[in-house]
C-alpha cells in the first residue's frame, strides 16, 4: 500500500483534521488502484474518452436534499479529486462522481435546480456520469432494514422517480459522455414486513420496466443521451442471484429494444456473498444477451466460525452488533460447493452460533465515513504502516 503513503505529503497541504485524513487516503488509494488495473496500459486515454469511468459512489453520505448533497460534494468529493490531482496532475482532470438522488432532491432538481447544480459541479471538476437510484429516501437511520427496498418496482413511484432520475442525468453528464447508468433495486424485498408483507407482483414490475424502456427511447431521440437503468441483485431481495437475472429478463423484457435500456448492475460484494463465481456471473449476463450497464466495486466481509474457537466466536459477534447498521443482509457458507443457507438478514438478527454445518456468514458491509470517530487515529496509523 505504498501508494497511499505517497498521497500523505499531498493530502496534508489540502485537508484539514475535520475531515477525517485516513477517510479520504483510503477513497484516493482504492480509485487509484481500481484505474490503473481496471482500464488496461493505456488508462487515460480510455478514461478521457468516456468509454470507461471510475468514480466514487457518494450514497456512503447521509443527506436527502439538495443542499446536503452539495456539502457532501464539497467536503469528500473535492478533496479527494485535490489529492489524485496533486499526485497525478495529468490523469485526474476530473473526479467522476456516481450521484444518490433521493426522491427529494430529484424533486428539487427537476423542479428549476438542474442548471444551478450542473455548473456546481462543472466549477469542481466533478463528473457525474452514474446514479444510484436503489435507496429511494433516506437509508442512513438507526433502523433501516427493508425499508430501503420501498417502494417496489411494482409501485409506480418507483417508475415515477427513476424517469426524474433519466431527465437529471441526462442533463448533468458531461457533454463527451453518450451514455449514462443508473442503478436501481432488484424489484423489491419479498414479503416486506413494512409493506404489510405484501408479495411483489412481477409482472406489474415488468410493465414498469418496460413503460421505462420506451420512455428511455423517447429521451435519447430528444436529447441525445442514452441512460441505462442497470438491476443491482442483491441477497435476500426477489433477484439476489444471475439466475434469478437471466428468468427475469427471458419473462418480463425479452425484446432486445428494452434490453438497450434495461440492464444488470453487477455488484462484485453481492455476488461475493451469494457465494457466485465472478467470471461465471458475467459469463452468464454474456450468454443471455443481458448488457452489463453498471460495475459496483464494494466490500463484503466473512465470519469464519469453522476456524474460531468458542470465545472468539463470541468476541466476533460483538463486533457485528457494533456495526450492524453497516452490515446488511447475511449469507452462510456451506461445505458443499456451490450450496448456500438462505439470507438471514441483518447482522444484529443472527445468532452468533453457526447455522447448522455452515463455515461461514458472508455480509454486506458498506462502511461510511464516520465509521470511526475523527479522534480516533488507530486506523489510520494502520493504513499508514502497512506495506
Amino acid at each position: 500500500m505504498r501508494g497511499l503513503e505517497n498521497d500523505l505529503a499531498a493530502e496534508k497541504t489540502i485537508t484539514d483534521g475535520s475531515l477525517g485524513h485516513w477517510r479520504i487516503k483510503l477513497i484516493t488509494w482504492i480509485l487509484r488502484c481500481i484505474k490503473g488495473q481496471a482500464v488496461g496500459p493505456s488508462p487515460r486515454l480510455a478514461m478521457n474518452s468516456r468509454s470507461e469511468m471510475i468514480g466514487y459512489c457518494t450514497n456512503v453520505h447521509a443527506g436527502t436534499d439538495l443542499p446536503a448533497i452539495r456539502s457532501n460534494l464539497s467536503e469528500y468529493a473535492v478533496a479527494v479529486r485535490e489529492i489524485l490531482q496533486a499526485s497525478d496532475p495529468g490523469n485526474w482532470q476530473h473526479l467522476g462522481v456516481g450521484l444518490w438522488i433521493p426522491d427529494l432532491a430529484s424533486r428539487e432538481l427537476v423542479g428549476g435546480q438542474l442548471d444551478s447544480f450542473r455548473e456546481f459541479l462543472a466549477q469542481h471538476q466533478l463528473a457525474a456520469f452514474t446514479i444510484n437510484g436503489f435507496p429511494f429516501d433516506n437509508f442512513h437511520g438507526d433502523h433501516v432494514k427493508q425499508r430501503v427496498y420501498l417502494p417496489a418496482w411494482d409501485d409506480l413511484r418507483r417508475m415515477e422517480y427513476t424517469q426524474r432520475l433519466a431527465v437529471i442525468l441526462a442533463k448533468l453528464m458531461p457533454d463527451d459522455q453518450s451514455v449514462g447508468s443508473i442503478s436501481t433495486l432488484p424489484l423489491g424485498w419479498p414479503s416486506n414486513p413494512f409493506a404489510n408483507g405484501a408479495e411483489i407482483s412481477m409482472e406489474r414490475a415488468g410493465n414498469n420496466f418496460r413503460f421505462l424502456a420506451e420512455y428511455l427511447t423517447k429521451l435519447e431521440k430528444e436529447c441525445g443521451k442514452r441512460i441505462v437503468v442497470a438491476i443491482e441483485p442483491e441477497p435476500g431481495c426477489t433477484l439476489d442471484t444471475i439466475d434469478d437475472m437471466v428468468q427475469f429478463f427471458e419473462s418480463q423484457l425479452p425484446d432486445q429494444q428494452h434490453r438497450k435500456y434495461i440492464t444488470a448492475c453487477h455488484d462484485i460484494c453481492h455476488s461475493a456473498v451469494m457465494n457466485e463465481s465472478q467470471k461465471e456471473v458475467l459469463q452468464r449476463y454474456t450468454q443471455s444477451g443481458i448488457t452489463i450497464g453498471k460495475v459496483q466495486v464494494s466490500s463484503a466481509i466473512v465470519a469464519d466460525w469453522k476456524s474460531m474457537n468458542v470465545a472468539d466466536r463470541e468476541s466476533a459477534f460483538g463486533v457485528s452488533q457494533v456495526v450492524s447498521p453497516l452490515v446488511h443482509e447475511t449469507v452462510g457458507r456451506s461445505p458443499r460447493p456451490g450450496e448456500r443457507d438462505g439470507a438471514k438478514g441483518a447482522a444484529d438478527e443472527c445468532s452468533p452460533s453457526p447455522v447448522g454445518s455452515l463455515l461461514a456468514w458472508l455480509a454486506l458491509f458498506h462502511p461510511g465515513p464516520n465509521l470511526v470517530p475523527a479522534e480516533r487515529t488507530e486506523p489510520a496509523r494502520m493504513i499508514e504502516s502497512s506495506g
